[in-house]
């Protein structure tokens, strides 16, 4: 059970925050304990119904209040490790709507300059692709959630959760040098884990989003008023964004996103030889210095 700790300080996707709750398997760099935080994720009884952005389960749930607060209520049947990252992810994502934030369904690695983010539905694999261009050297900076923050000099991206959830069959894919840190979750049969050099904290400039899917082999760069058409397909938890009351701020920001990126639609077949040859092609790209190989 998530019983009340001292408070903790983090910090992930460009937030200062403080906890009640555990999150150091999650999060790989504390923060300081000087100076206000942005947020406060608490233990306690949740609001009534139609306050804040909810999410409920049999055996937890949280509420996000005013982009400041997260409040989280468990019960004996939780199970500290699955608990813990649905509701750091999940609380993340809540602040960030409430702040008029893109907050993305997707992973992102570090470039070097620069960062990419991998978009798709649960199942597409980008977990398990990034995971596996973090063994090729590229730094994973988040997982299952990526919070665009705007910036003068175009989008950024600030490390979050680096630590991915996978699968066995992404372990088995990936091969060696993959560490669990947590046993597999009942709930999605994912632990959390360790995977190749972990990114410094500071932000990346988003340099391109690919948007993934199953099907015959096929990339292509989708023109604007393409990419314009996915803001349901990429946001996580779209159903959050009427109720968060900043919807025409966060859709503007996509209108901004899409005309200064390019989104790349990516598809590739299901099985073991899907996601290496992916991550080389993706490779290959970047150093020639374009999205996508041909």
């Amino acid at each position: 059970m998530l019983s009340p700790l001292s408070t903790s300080r983090y910090r992930a996707a460009g937030f200062t925050f403080d906890s009640e709750i555990a999150f150091s398997k999650l999060l790989v760099d504390p923060a300081p304990g000087h100076g206000a935080a942005d947020i406060l994720f608490r233990i306690g009884e949740l609001p009534p119904t139609g306050e804040g952005l909810t999410m409920r389960l049999e055996s937890f749930g949280f509420t996000a209040l005013e982009g400041r607060r997260v409040v989280v209520s468990v019960s004996a049947l939780a199970k500290p490790d699955t608990e813990r990252h649905t509701v750091l992810i999940g609380g993340l994502n809540a602040i960030a709507y409430q702040r008029g934030l893109l907050s993305l369904h997707a992973s992102a690695i570090d470039t070097g300059e620069a960062c990419m983010a991998f978009c798709g539905n649960s199942g597409t694999g980008k977990s398990t692709l990034a995971a596996a261009l973090a063994q090729a050297g590229y730094p994973l900076l988040c997982d299952d959630l990526v919070v665009v923050h705007p910036d003068a000099g175009g989008p950024v991206v600030w490390p979050a959760v680096m630590r991915p959830k996978l699968t066995r069959r992404s372990l088995d894919l990936l091969g060696g040098a993959v560490a669990e840190l947590t046993p597999f979750a009942a709930r999605d049969s994912k632990a959390v884990t360790q995977v190749g050099d972990m990114a410094g904290y500071a932000p990346r400039r988003l340099a391109g989003v690919y948007l993934l899917a199953w099907g015959e082999p096929a990339s292509r760069r989708l023109s604007p008023l393409e990419a314009v058409t996915m803001l349901g397909r990429c946001l996580r938890k779209p159903d959050w964004l009427e109720p968060s009351g900043t919807a025409t701020t966060i859709r503007q920001r996509w209108l901004e996103l899409v005309s200064r990126i390019p989104f790349i639609a990516v598809r590739r077949p299901r099985g073991s030889a899907a996601f290496p040859a992916l991550a080389q092609s993706l490779i290959e790209a970047w150093q020639d210095g374009s999205m996508v190989n041909r």
